[in-house]
């Protein structure tokens, strides 16, 4: 009697694909928590103060004029609900495809439109702020370059043939 070779199919990726994952899980919780402290109350009338002291002492002129010319409140919603957008993107692009709950091309591409907005936030949390201390520039630094990583992973997943 010949042995019939059991190939279980795990729900759950394996190798590399489950730890980028959970860091894109991990990443679009904190733009989650970011965009919800954006929607208390004082956020928007706050903005003209903080961009009054994001321009102080700014050596990127360029992104100094470009803070000067916008309207606060603008720039304000725009943040907050990129963030919402941003966060939600990479939390349930990660969960399901974590899960295989629907088709891969669509959640990739998700994954892959939430990397591209995280990293374009960064990039302008970075010119606006990080020259007031080294962290604020380094974290800037770091989660735009990991969402640059996930966006690569994101487009070949989303490439690949089934």
């Amino acid at each position: 009697m010949a042995k019939k070779s059991s190939t279980k199919s795990s729900a759950v990726p394996a190798g590399a694909n489950i730890y980028l994952l959970l860091i894109s899980g991990i990443i679009g919780y904190e733009w989650l928590q970011s965009a919800y402290s954006k929607f208390q109350p004082g956020f928007l009338e706050g903005m003209p103060k903080t961009l009054g002291f994001f321009t102080a002492k700014n050596p990127n002129q360029l992104y100094v004029d470009f803070l000067k010319m916008s309207d606060p409140q603008v720039l304000g919603n725009l943040t907050r609900f990129t963030e919402l957008a941003v966060g939600a993107g990479f939390v349930i692009a990660a969960v399901a495809l974590l899960f295989k709950f629907g088709p891969k091309n669509i959640l990739a591409a998700i994954g892959a439109l939430a990397a591209l907005g995280g990293a374009f936030l960064n990039l302008n949390f970075f010119l606006a702020a990080g020259h007031t201390s080294p962290s604020t520039k380094g974290i800037n630094v770091v989660m735009g370059l990991t969402q640059l990583v996930l966006l690569a992973y994101f487009f070949k997943l989303g490439n690949k043939k089934a």
